[in-house]
C-alpha cells in the first residue's frame, strides 16, 4: 500500500509538471501572438512609410531625369544614385520584416501544436504485477503509461 501511495504521488507530480508545462506553453503562445501582432503592425507601418517614400523619391527621380535631359547634371545624378540606394535599403528592410513575421508565425504554430499534443495526451494505469509473497519485497502493482485521449474524454 505504501508503494502504491508513493507511485500515486509520483503520477500526480508528473501530471502537475505536465500541467505547468502546458500553462507555460500557453503563456509562450500568448507572448508570441503579441510579438507577431506587433511585428505585423510594424511591418504595415514600414510598408506605408516605404510606399510614401518611394512615391516621393520617384517624383524626385522624375524631376532629376527632367533636369538631366534639360542639361542640369552633376550633383543631381549623385543624388539620384543616393535615392536609389535608399530605396533598395528600404526594400531590404521590408523583406526582413516579412521574414521575421514569418518566423513568428512558424513559432506560434509550433507552440500551438505542442499545446494541442499535450491536451490530447493522457496516462492510464495498468496492472503490472501481483502482491508480494510473504517474506519477499513487495512489487509495484500498477504503472502509468502515456496514451492518447479519446474524442470527448474529460479529465487529466
Amino acid at each position: 500500500m505504501e508503494a502504491l501511495g508513493k507511485r500515486d504521488a509520483e503520477i500526480r507530480a508528473a501530471l502537475s509538471a505536465d500541467e505547468q508545462r502546458l500553462a507555460g506553453l500557453q503563456q509562450q503562445v500568448t507572448r508570441e501572438r503579441a510579438e507577431l501582432e506587433e511585428a505585423q503592425r510594424a511591418l504595415a507601418g514600414a510598408q506605408v512609410r516605404t510606399e510614401e517614400m518611394l512615391r516621393a523619391q520617384r517624383a524626385e527621380l522624375a524631376d532629376i531625369e527632367r533636369r538631366r535631359k534639360s542639361g542640369e547634371l552633376g550633383a543631381e545624378e549623385k543624388r539620384a544614385k543616393d535615392l536609389e540606394a535608399r530605396i533598395k535599403a528600404l526594400e531590404n528592410e521590408a523583406q526582413e520584416a516579412d521574414r521575421r513575421a514569418a518566423e513568428l508565425r512558424a513559432a506560434q504554430k509550433a507552440a500551438q501544436d505542442e499545446i494541442n499534443r499535450l491536451r490530447t495526451e493522457t496516462r492510464k494505469i495498468v496492472l503490472e504485477g501481483f502482491p508480494a509473497i510473504p517474506g519477499e519485497e513487495p512489487r509495484e502493482l500498477y504503472t502509468a503509461q502515456r496514451g492518447r485521449r479519446k474524442q470527448g474524454q474529460q479529465g487529466r
